[in-house]
This record gives C-alpha cells, structure tokens and sequence, in this order.
C-alpha cells in the first residue's frame, strides 16, 4: 500500500511537472487555465497521499524521508505559485525562478525516489521473511510428518510381533498334542486379552 501511494505521488507529481514546463514554455498561455486546474488538483492529491503516509507509518526511516519529502514539497509548491501567479499575470518567469524550480524538482524527485525504494526494500525483506517462514513450516511439517509415520509403523510392528509370537506359542502347542489321549492336553502361553489369548487358554 505504502509502494502503491509513493508510487502514485510520484505520477502526480510528473504529470504536474509536464503541466507546469507547459505553462512556462508557452508564451501565448494557451491552455494555461486547464494546466493550472491540473496542477492544483494534483496538488491536492499529493498532500491527501502524504498525510495519509504520515499517518500509517511506523518505521522511524521511512518517517524521516517523508518529512524530508513533505518539507521539500512545500517548498516546490511555493515555486510553483510563483510560475502560476506569474502565468496567470501574463509575466515571463524569471529565470531565477526557473533554476529554483528546477533545483526543487531534482531534490523532490529525489526524496520521492528514495522513499518509494525504502518501502520497496521494506516489503521486499518481509516477503523473503514469510518464503523463509513456510519453508521452516514446511520442513516441521515433513519432519513431524516422518515421526508419525515412524511411531505407527513401530506400534504396527509390536502389535503384529506380539500376535505373531502368540500364535506361534500356540502353533506349537498344538503341534505336541497327542489326539489318542486328549485327557491331558498341554496349556499354550499365552497371556494377552484378545482372542488369541482366548484361543492360547482353551
């Protein structure tokens, strides 16, 4: 949002900018009134823009940038008043006024530079941190995902090692009985409280 409204300075800005060298270069102000309802409208969309920066900024570098900006843009737009009011008047505009404005125009573009590449390091830095964020997610998610599969298989092999060995204890029992005199039959061992330790006492 912060890259989004620098971003959108930075265009208002140029198109005032082009309306602006438009009023200066045309000796005949044709089109000068249409130029300046521009320029002020944009100028009220810039300083809407950054108060609005102002208020949703939380990094002490960024709010230093953007006070450097905001000053520096007050100061750009006295200029401009000077080329307007001196346009409107059917005046040359001194070519005093013409290197401040430049000057002016190279330092705000500048700062509105600066800021909008601070912003997009910022959020550059936090996508890198929430890639790195699911990557480590992923990783715990597979690893813990491993140790489940791990866990089960160990109880799946104790509980078919366990039924396996009962009814071998039994196999074997029923290997040794003699079937011509079933009055003594041998007990299998069998402990367990399943139906294989139901089958091992009976």
């Amino acid at each position: 949002m912060k890259v989004k409204m620098a971003t959108e300075i930075q265009l208002l800005f140029s198109q005032s900018d082009r309306e602006l060298l438009a009023i200066i270069n045309d000796e005949k102000a044709s089109g000068t009134k249409t130029a300046i309802q521009n320029i002020t409208a944009n100028r009220a969309k810039i300083e809407s823009r950054l108060n609005q920066l102002d208020n949703i900024l939380n990094h002490s570098q960024a709010k230093n940038i953007l006070a450097k900006l905001q000053n520096e843009f007050a100061s750009y737009t006295e200029t401009e008043e000077t080329i307007i009011n001196d346009a409107r008047h059917n005046k040359t505009v001194p070519s005093g006024v013409i290197s401040d404005y430049q000057t002016k125009r190279s330092l705000l573009t500048g700062y509105i530079t600066e800021f909008k590449n601070f912003q997009e390091n910022l959020m550059s830095k936090a996508m890198k941190n929430a890639s790195q964020l699911e990557k480590n997610l992923l990783q715990m998610i597979v690893v813990s995902s491993g140790l489940m599969i791990a866990v089960m298989l160990f109880i799946a092999y104790w509980i078919v090692s366990g039924t396996g060995k009962s009814l071998n204890n039994i196999s074997k029992v029923m290997a040794h009985i003699n079937y011509d005199d079933l009055t003594s039959l041998p007990r299998a061992d069998v402990t367990t409280d399943d139906e294989i330790g139901e089958i091992g006492a009976a």
